[in-house]
């Protein structure tokens, strides 16, 4: 029922969608964005599979099933994009990649997770409602926080402002999107040893997978930070260097947004769907105004609200009773967070000092100097980690691959 009501949910976005750019294109549009949108869109109608799939695999705690799809639809992303790009498909190959990646993704889940597309009681909608209205409402509002700022960046700077800001945004979203797989990766790891008799054992593992999970994007952030300049100019060109600092800021977030998700998880199966709702009402409010007071900075100022509206949504989630009670107080979940985020800002904060170290010098020994220490850094924050914060069964894997290329022994 699910199924069939977000398909049918989908079709009449589509449906709006199309005749917004149809309107669009009368006042000047060009042809080939109503063709590129027409095409898209198409993956709209792969979502509901997708949606309902994952909730189905995660009820039976199967989340490396989601890891392992999430993994290959984005390497299915990359290289039909880039085979494409390279044979001449232009603007086309990312559209092509993005609806083919999609609908993998989709069917992968919807396989995995045997989902039943019998149309029997398929149109029961107040059930559908019954069961789905919160969740439905607090995903909306979700999108609306995700979003807010991109059409504020429009409406107060125009085309130009807003598509300086979501470059920086895309690129640091496309990051995000991976975690997903690092995410369902490290529940899934935790899980093999979940008692349900033994509540430490389970504060233990949430606390544990929680650092862990952030650990693994504050570096993830901090060479996304410390390496900002070169990745605007490399992947954009210097006509975009405005998007510079947004990019910074956002991937400041990163690691705030990935609590987050990990957070919220927890709320779905210890606490009520219905918080996540009031909290995103309450986020949504504080990032309006974070955003109005911010404008004078320009596009600056919008990534400087959102980096203090995900602030506030993590630590509003850590406050909830159900979460608090699960991670043993807000207290131990926040210094968990901070032991993950210490690599990710020890590579920025030594990036730093290099840089300034190296002033007057040319831009390419600076951009050499500097990802090698990142490179190094972040490598020895993933390797030196206690066993104890990864757990045993991440520790013997570790081991193993360190065996492999001859340093088992020697770390």
């Amino acid at each position: 029922a699910m199924v069939v009501f977000g398909l049918l949910q989908s079709l009449m976005i589509y449906l709006v969608s199309m005749a917004g750019f149809a309107l669009l294109a009368q006042g000047g549009l060009e042809s080939t964005m109503l063709k590129v949108a027409a095409v898209t869109l198409l993956a709209l109608f792969s979502q509901p599979l997708a949606v309902a799939a994952t909730g189905l695999l995660k009820r039976r705690l199967t989340f490396s099933s989601i890891a392992r799809a999430s993994v290959i639809s984005s390497v299915v992303y990359v290289a039909t994009g880039l085979a494409l790009a390279l044979t001449g498909w232009g603007l086309w190959s990312l559209v092509a990649a993005q609806l083919v990646s999609m609908w993998l993704l989709a069917i992968q889940l919807a396989v995995q997770a045997a989902l039943p597309l019998r149309l029997t009681g398929a149109l029961d909608f107040r059930r559908t409602l019954a069961n789905g209205g919160w969740p439905a409402v607090t995903r909306m509002t979700t999108w609306s926080i995700t979003n807010v700022d991109t059409v504020f960046a429009a409406t107060m700077f125009g085309a130009a402002g807003a598509g300086l800001y979501s470059r920086a945004y895309n690129i640091v979203t496309q990051l995000k999107e991976s975690f997903t797989a690092v995410d369902n990766v490290v529940r899934q790891v935790f899980i093999l040893g979940r008692s349900e008799e033994d509540q430490a054992r389970r504060r233990t593992n949430a606390l544990r997978g929680l650092r862990l999970i952030v650990l693994i994007s504050a570096v993830a952030a901090g060479i996304m930070i410390a390496l900002r300049a070169e990745i605007v100019l490399v992947l954009l060109g210097s006509k975009w260097a405005a998007s510079i600092v947004p990019l910074a800021l956002l991937a400041a977030a990163l690691p705030l947004r990935v609590g987050q998700a990990y957070a919220d998880s927890l709320v779905y199966v210890e606490g009520s769907i219905k918080f996540l709702f009031f909290r995103n009402l309450l986020v949504f409010g504080a990032l309006v105004g974070a955003l109005i007071l911010g404008a004078g900075w320009g596009i600056n100022g919008i990534a400087g609200a959102v980096l203090l509206a995900h602030a506030t949504s993590l630590l509003i989630t850590l406050s909830n009773r159900e979460v608090a009670t699960m991670l043993r107080g807000t207290g131990p979940a926040v210094l968990h967070m901070a032991q993950g985020l210490a690599p990710g800002l020890a590579i920025v904060g030594t990036c730093e000092l290099l840089s300034a170290a190296l002033a007057g010098q040319s831009p390419v020994l600076h951009a050499i100097v500097r990802m090698a220490a990142a490179g190094t850094l972040a490598l020895m924050s993933l390797t030196l980690l206690p066993d104890r914060w990864i757990g045993s069964h991440l520790a013997g894997l570790r081991q193993q691959g360190l065996r492999a290329i001859g340093l088992g022994n020697k770390l």
